[in-house]
Formats: structure tokens, C-alpha cells, sequence
């Protein structure tokens, strides 16, 4: 919903969208100032996707910008209704697209469309409601969501934290002991590895921790049944530096026995995951 601003029209676009309204993309470096004139030009700024803070939504309102986010996730801590429109979720589904490994197994919200769609109106034919609301996202940026403001309320919350859990008003759990040892099973490619996992689930967890490495084209089921195991799993290249790599970020310096799948812990190598 740009108002002003017209850049670079797609074969897509002319091709398929001749009914709606004009799409226009930027394929060029954004530089701030860039960034700034896009968000200040535009009716509203629609981001219906599920964010675990939603930082371009707050730069959206620092620019006095009209903001329309989806009912859920991290933009819920800044977002209301007398400083923007917050839309209720529609369908959901579990993440299975291997090349975003990381959030396979997570569940993602779509946006009630129809909402969508009326927010998104509303937004276009009501601008003096839209803007009194985006006047006052901008006054909450100037005010209640500074770097100050905000750093003053984690260090009150770090602080009160601290002092219930001395006081003992918070539980202290008992943990066990950390393992020292990280079991990395590789899976190569497609291949199948359900008996290595489940071998790897009847291991004591308090002597092993397990993470799992999966290259682009390892199966979901695998990688379902991994996070079903409570293992870490991750995205893997294919060898052993990489893998190493990967292990050192996840968990830190340890002794990592590297696996395939079909082999035992007496099959490992194990190697340090310091850094060298």
C-alpha cells in the first residue's frame, strides 16, 4: 500500500495481477535512509507473520506509520489497539520445510484472511483513525519503548528475579549433573535414520546429550522423530569441521563423539569442540 512510491513492476505482476492492485518490489540495496522513506510513504505497514519480537513493525511506528501485525508472538508486547490493529489468527501448521531445519516441528499461524483484508481496508478508507492510531505508536516509541526505558525494565526484572530467587520465592530446581559428552549423529542425505535415533533414545542422558546433523535432504520423519527424542538438531553441510562447528555453537566445549547412522558409541570419533 504505497502511497508515493513506484519502483520496478515484475513479469509476474503484469502477467497475473492485472485485476489488483499494482506489486511493486525493491531488488536494490535498502540504505536507512531508503527504509525510513519507504515506512513514512505508505497507508500502512502489514506484517501478519509470526515474529518472536517484530522489529520492523517498530521501526513502522517510530515513523508514525499505521501498523497491522497478527494477534500473536512477540509484537503483542507493543502492539494494541489504540496504537495499531492486531489481526486474529486463521489456520495453522507445523513447519516441514527442511531447508528452515531449525523450525522443523514448530507451529506457525496464518492470519484470519478476512480480517486481513478488512484491516487492510480499513486502514486505506479510514486514514484519520489510521493515522490518530499511528500518532500515538509514535508517542509510545518516544516514550515507553526507548533503549533506556526498555534496558531500565530488564535490569528491574533481572534484578527482582534475582532477589525472589534468593529469598527463596522462586524454586530451585535440581538439576542434574551436565553431561560431558555430545553424541553427533551425521545423517547423510535421504537415509533413513529411525534405529539410530531410537538407538540413541535408550542411552543415559545424564552421562550423553545428543545432536542430530541433517544435510538438505534428510526425511521430516527423521527429523519429527529426533525433536520427539528431545535431541538438538541442525542444519549440516556434510563434514566433520562443519559438524564440529555446529556442536561448538549448540553447546559449548565439550568431547563430541561423532556418529553415522547404523553405528554404536563404540564406533565413535570423538574430538574437542573447542575452539582450536
Amino acid at each position: 500500500m504505497l502511497r508515493y512510491v513506484a519502483l520496478e513492476f515484475t513479469e509476474w505482476e503484469r502477467e497475473w495481477a492485472d485485476d489488483s492492485a499494482p506489486i511493486f518490489l525493491w531488488t536494490g540495496y535498502l540504505t536507512r535512509e531508503h527504509l525510513r522513506d519507504f515506512y513514512a510513504n505508505a497507508n500502512a505497514y502489514v506484517m501478519p507473520s509470526n515474529e518472536g519480537f517484530g522489529l520492523t513493525v517498530l521501526e513502522a511506528m517510530s515513523c508514525a506509520t499505521p501498523v497491522i501485525a497478527l494477534d500473536h508472538g512477540g509484537v503483542t508486547d507493543f502492539v494494541n489497539e489504540s496504537n495499531g490493529t492486531l489481526v486474529p489468527v486463521g489456520d495453522s501448521y507445523v513447519a516441514k520445510d527442511i531447508d528452515t531445519l531449525p523450525y522443523v516441528g514448530d507451529r506457525f499461524y496464518e492470519p484470519d484472511l478476512r480480517k486481513l483484508r478488512r484491516a487492510m481496508r480499513d486502514a486505506y478508507e479510514n486514514e484519520d483513525a489510521a493515522m490518530q492510531k499511528a500518532k500515538q505508536a509514535r508517542t509510545d516509541c518516544e516514550t515507553r519503548l526507548t533503549w533506556s526505558e526498555v534496558s531500565a525494565d530488564f535490569s528491574r526484572i533481572i534484578e527482582d528475579t534475582h532477589r525472589r530467587y534468593h529469598d527463596g520465592k522462586i524454586d530451585r530446581p535440581t538439576l542434574p549433573a551436565e553431561p560431558q559428552v555430545t553424541l553427533i549423529l551425521c545423517v547423510m542425505d535421504d537415509e533413513s535414520a529411525k534405529e539410530s535415533l531410537d538407538y540413541l533414545a535408550t542411552l543415559s542422558h545424564s552421562k550423553y546429550r545428543t545432536l542430530c546433523l541433517f544435510t538438505r535432504y534428510a526425511r521430516i520423519d527423521d527429523v519429527m522423530r529426533a525433536r520427539k527424542h528431545g535431541f538438538a538438531y541442525y542444519r549440516w553441510n556434510g563434514t566433520v569441521d562443519n559438524a564440529l562447528t555446529i556442536a561448538r555453537s549448540i553447546v559449548g566445549q565439550t568431547q563430541a563423539g561423532i556418529l553415522y547412522t547404523g553405528e554404536k558409541v563404540t564406533d565413535a570419533r570423538f574430538y574437542p569442540t573447542a575452539s582450536p
